[in-house]
């Protein structure tokens, strides 16, 4: 058996972009998640900024996304860590 290097697998914000607008963007995000969810990868997906691409990720059974949507860019100073 193979292994990846890698452990999150990211949506880029050119298919998010799309979604809700064009059948074929939804299509290929899914497909996404289903490589995903087969290599047992965690997702993200990026540059949400819209309620209703919020929404479609949702349907599609993403569960991580970033975006303008959930909070803008802070310089590292200005961020509470816990």
């Amino acid at each position: 058996m193979h292994a990846l290097p890698v452990n999150v697998l990211k949506i880029d914000q050119q298919f998010v972009q799309r979604l809700g607008q064009d059948g074929r963007d939804s299509r290929i995000v899914s497909a996404i998640l289903a490589i995903a969810e087969a290599l047992r990868l965690e997702v993200v997906a990026e540059g949400i900024e819209t309620e209703i691409q919020k929404r479609k990720l949702q349907e599609l059974n993403c569960h991580r996304g970033q975006g303008y949507l959930m909070a803008r860019p802070s310089p590292l100073n200005q961020l509470q860590l816990d």
